[in-house]
């Protein structure tokens, strides 16, 4: 694999930083009034009842998937609503274009951090960091108002300094690193870094990107459960180089310390431990776990780097293209044979084919590398961080499958970086030549570019249906005096309600005669009682048909960016209906 310094080559640091401030900005202030989505509205809500009690931990006397809580509590840390609560206040409501425009710090933190990351461990700073942000996964999820890129920005910082920081402490003993660390290690920090200083104040410069370290990291746990990965994780870099100490433990004491405190605080308030999910519960039958790999193959060969660039920049000679190709050519095959049942479309079927044989490259080259390292006779700073990246993606890999309750590429976003540093690592070994490796970079930036802004549109029209929808048809629905109702979650429920729409819940059978019942055909779970189905008449069913043909979520499509349970797709090709919203008159 490419190794560090062996492109001296490069954009100096503050023209890159305006690059990638650039950049984020252009993947996020186009979508800043896009309609609030899935579980922005949560987030939403629970910042708007902080204004009211900073202190709160849910929202009381609220419904969720049919079932009604007194105290629906929050399935997350405390920080990321209080945040919301301030900008609310800031701009004077919950409006889409202040809450989005107050999230844009978010990827911009994540593109100079990964920067930084980047520098030291690859030789293309600027490409990495530019293909994390450009990817599918990434821009959708930055566009949004939920935890995801909060927290990946705040994973990347917290990495980045604490391995800045723990390479540092190898300055200074004898004029350098440790006698027994071999030659390469000297470049571990090398002159041109940012984070260069001279060996006396090495010590010093280590012990300040240590405390910072742990600032993000605590402020990482403070924003999702799953932030905690970051514990191990680190423990094992400093393990990996030789830095076991105290000075070094006390930022990983420092998140430990913050999630007990949060479990402390949680026990006084509620006497119950923090809630991690009112979703369904963990399923970890082998046809299911099975599915769910799958579905993360799927993501990482369709939502991080472009899949054709991907696999170009991961095969090297003819023997690999051609056992490429035989892989290809057998799920293309598998899957063609799926479309005359009616399970795939002939293009959903090509593009499962491209986004698995992609994937199962990736995660093929990238396990094999980090074997080849581990087994090394004399192990080299390159080798160990191979070890470090594989363990990065096999530990998001590990709880995706067995802690989470279902694959969906924005729980894979912590996968991201290490996938794009071991993508730019192998690929420009490969291509070797200046010239060839500017050329392959500015193609798969751009190619990545342009299928994240092509599912971000999608993303942004699926987003506006509920919103188009309530603002349209609420009024006409609750006329005559009739009341309108609706069962289901997300932006359906959002608007509605802001509309004059009520909440049913599984065991409601309140509504009469002649009121109006909203269901979405096919997108957002519904649970209402067999009593009131029973006297639902379908009225009519409003189809929101998009000319742009790209798809998120649709089992005809089988996208399931979201879930899995639509399909296996991050994202699809289709001429199929945005969405289909059914309205019902009770009997």
């Amino acid at each position: 694999m490419g190794v560090v310094g062996e492109r001296k080559r490069r954009s100096p640091d503050g023209l890159a930083l305006v690059v990638l401030l650039a950049g984020a900005a252009l993947i996020t202030l186009p979508f800043i009034f896009k309609a609030f989505h899935l579980d922005d509205t949560v987030f939403v809500w629970l910042g708007q009842e902080k204004l009211h009690d900073p202190f709160a931990l849910g929202l009381p006397d609220h419904g969720y998937e049919g079932n009604f809580f007194s105290l629906y509590l929050d399935t997350h840390p405390p920080l990321f609503t209080t945040y919301l609560s301030l900008l609310i206040r800031l701009f004077g409501g919950a409006y889409e274009w202040g809450l989005h425009l107050g999230m844009v710090i978010f990827p911009a933190l994540a593109a100079v951090s990964m920067y930084f990351l980047a520098r030291r461990f690859t030789g293309s700073a600027l490409v990495s960091a530019l293909l994390l942000i450009v990817t599918p996964g990434f821009m959708v999820m930055a566009q949004s108002v939920m935890t995801d890129v909060p927290a990946l920005s705040l994973w990347l910082a917290a990495i980045a300094a604490y391995v800045y920081g723990v390479d540092r402490e190898g300055i200074g003993r004898d004029g350098g690193v440790e006698r027994e660390r071999d030659e390469s290690e000297q470049s571990r920090v090398s002159p041109d870094s940012p984070f260069w200083v001279s060996r006396g104040t090495a010590q010093m410069g280590s012990t300040r990107l240590l405390v910072l370290a742990g600032i993000f990291m605590s402020l990482a746990v403070l924003t999702t459960y799953q932030s905690l990965s970051l514990v191990p994780l680190l423990f094992v870099y400093a393990l990996l180089a030789r830095r076991i100490n105290m000075k070094t433990m006390l930022p990983l004491l420092a998140a430990l310390a913050v999630f007990g405190a949060i479990v402390v605080y949680y026990l006084a308030a509620t006497g119950h431990l923090p809630k991690l999910s009112y979703s369904i519960g963990l399923n970890l039958g082998p046809s299911f776990l099975a599915n769910k790999i799958l579905a993360i193959v799927s993501a990482i060969g369709g939502a991080t780097i472009f899949p054709v660039l991907l696999a170009v920049g991961l095969l090297k000679g003819k023997k690999d293209y051609l056992a490429f190709a035989a892989l290809f050519a057998a799920l293309l095959v598998l899957f063609l044979m799926r479309v005359s049942g009616g399970e795939y479309t002939p293009i959903a079927a090509i593009l499962q084919a491209v986004f698995y044989s992609a994937g199962l490259l990736a995660f093929y080259r990238f396990f094999s590398t980090s074997v080849d390292s581990a087994v090394a006779e004399k192990r080299t700073r390159a080798d160990l961080d191979n070890i470090f990246l594989i363990i990065w993606i096999a530990g998001v890999l590990v709880y995706s499958v067995l802690l989470l309750p279902y694959a969906s590429t924005r729980y894979l976003l912590p996968m991201f970086p290490p996938v794009v540093l071991m993508f730019i690592r192998y690929s420009s070994g490969i291509f070797a030549d200046s010239k060839a490796w500017r050329n392959f970079a500015v193609a798969a930036v751009a190619c990545t570019a342009a299928a994240g802004l092509a599912v971000s549109i999608a993303d942004y029209r699926l987003a506006g249906v509920y919103r188009d929808f309530a603002t349209t048809q609420a009024g006409e629905l609750e006329s005559q005096g009739h009341q309108l109702w609706f069962a289901g979650e997300f932006g359906l429920r959002y608007y509605l309600e802001q509309n004059g729409g009520r909440y049913l819940t599984s065991d409601d059978n309140s509504p009469q005669p002649g009121d109006r019942v909203v269901l979405s055909h096919g997108l957002i779970a519904y649970f209402i009682s067999g009593e009131l189905k029973n006297r639902l008449q379908l009225e009519r069913s409003l189809e929101y048909p998009s000319a742009w043909p790209v798809r998120m979520e649709g089992a005809g499509s089988q996208a399931g960016f979201y879930d899995q349970f639509h399909g296996n797709l991050p994202w699809s090709l289709s001429t199929d209906p945005v969405e289909t919203i059914d309205i019902y008159t009770v009997k």
